[in-house]
């Protein structure tokens, strides 16, 4: 009888531990909610989908982050310092930091503004049993807040960001800073070998086909017209494709760049000594877009910068053409140009695609792949230029295809809620 009952106890406790599971109080996480519009995403449908799969969704907007903080230790302080660069730089509209009165007293501003936020979002952990965070871009002070918290919390962190693909998001759930630190290159050495030769190149011809579908709309002029598009056909010009001067992936992926526009008089400087034309298209976004710190319009903050600087701006005017009105369409002017040079930005890989040598001087996600020609200082670029000239024909779309395959298609999910719902699952609740 004995050797009945065990069996049976047995199996009676596996279902009340089943049965725990199923009756578990739901998983908390918190979602930096105001900021989901950024990416055209909505938390109320985000929340609905994640308390379908047992996920409580609460959002940052209702979490007390304005009263007085507690005490704040030094190594936290000396974090909050750390992250309040970006917003202090982006205010200054500088891309690198400066030691100066004004810039001093706008990073002791926004270190206390981040140590205040930490503060209170870290006493809130303290009281909710959460399993992760959600954070959009990761440099926004109030998400760099949220991200600066669960880190020093112990609380897993997923970043999101918009890509170069409208119906595409890009994440990282180990640096969580999304826009400059992912894990595309861990996908690219994981998957490179898997992808077969006829879905590379398959994946290549749809890319080059539909490309401008597939393109961001700022990006595609409706000002661009036959004319000009003649007139740049009979020049063999290299093309600078500018990014926003204060955008996280200009301030944080410089190198040995004092900023973009030392690397632009590089350009200008190697263009002019061997009678070469240059095409400046600066980034559609400086014209009618708002940075995320201060809500201020950029009105053109390269072009001013540029103004700014006589000796740079005498230089280009012996050599270049700037379009700093988005008056002609980047995928023809890639198409037309000898090569390419850019900062980080991720034109860099569609003109890789289109066939184009590519010079990269930032840490971009898709230099040192071996489709790029890298100039991570000032003393490489003048050799990297002369080569990307040199092998101006010689195409290595092949590799560059591979890579945004296993970018796009691999590792970004699809722009909706319910695919970054199951990111959230498969990230947290393991």
């Amino acid at each position: 009888m004995i050797g009945i009952i065990n069996p049976f106890r047995a199996n009676v406790c596996k279902l009340r531990k089943l049965l725990a599971i199923r009756l578990n109080a739901r998983k908390s996480i918190v979602v930096a909610d105001e900021f989901l519009p950024w990416l055209g995403l909505s938390f109320s449908s985000l929340q609905s989908i994640l308390r379908r799969k047992g996920v409580n969704a609460i959002p940052l907007s209702s979490i007390r982050l304005s009263s007085p903080s507690g005490s704040i230790d030094l190594h936290t302080h000396e974090f909050c310092r750390n992250i309040a660069e970006y917003p202090a730089l982006v205010e200054l509209e500088d891309c690198s930091p400066d030691i100066s009165q004004e810039y001093n007293e706008l990073l002791d501003k926004w270190t206390k503004h981040l140590s205040n936020l930490v503060s209170n979002i870290t006493s809130f952990f303290k009281e909710v049993d959460l399993c992760g965070v959600v954070i959009v871009h990761g440099f926004e002070p109030t998400n760099a807040a949220l991200r600066a918290s669960a880190i020093l919390s112990s609380v897993p962190c997923l970043a999101i960001e918009n890509t170069s693909r409208p119906d595409r998001v890009i994440w990282d759930n180990i640096a969580s800073y999304a826009c400059v630190d992912n894990l595309s290159r861990n996908y690219y050495f994981r998957y490179k070998n898997l992808v077969s030769s006829s879905t590379v190149l398959n994946y290549r011809d749809m890319f080059t086909s539909e490309f401008i579908r597939n393109k961001s709309e700022e990006h595609r002029s409706c000002r661009y017209n036959d004319c000009q598009s003649n007139e740049l056909n009979q020049k063999n010009y290299v093309l600078f494709l500018g990014q926003v001067y204060t955008d996280a992936a200009t301030i944080n992926c410089l190198n040995d760049w004092s900023s973009p526009l030392e690397l632009l008089e590089y350009v200008v400087d190697w263009c002019i000594a061997r009678g070469v034309e240059l095409v400046v298209k600066l980034h559609p976004k400086e014209l009618c877009g708002r940075d995320t710190i201060t809500d201020k319009n950029y009105d053109k903050l390269t072009c001013r910068k540029i103004a700014d600087n006589p000796r740079l701006a005498t230089k280009l005017d012996k050599c270049a053409y700037i379009d700093s009105e988005n008056s002609l369409d980047t995928v023809s002017l890639i198409k037309s140009s000898a090569f390419v040079v850019t900062l980080t930005s991720q034109a860099g890989i569609e003109a890789a695609i289109l066939g184009k040598a590519v010079v990269i001087g930032g840490r971009s996600t898709y230099s040192g792949l071996g489709f790029t020609y890298d100039a991570p200082s000032p003393w490489l670029l003048d050799a990297q230029l002369s080569q990307a000239w040199s092998n101006k024909n010689l195409d290595l779309s092949f590799e560059a295809s591979r890579y945004a395959y296993i970018y796009f298609e691999i590792y970004c999910i699809n722009k909706s809620e319910e695919c970054l719902a199951d990111l959230c699952v498969s990230s947290f609740l393991k």
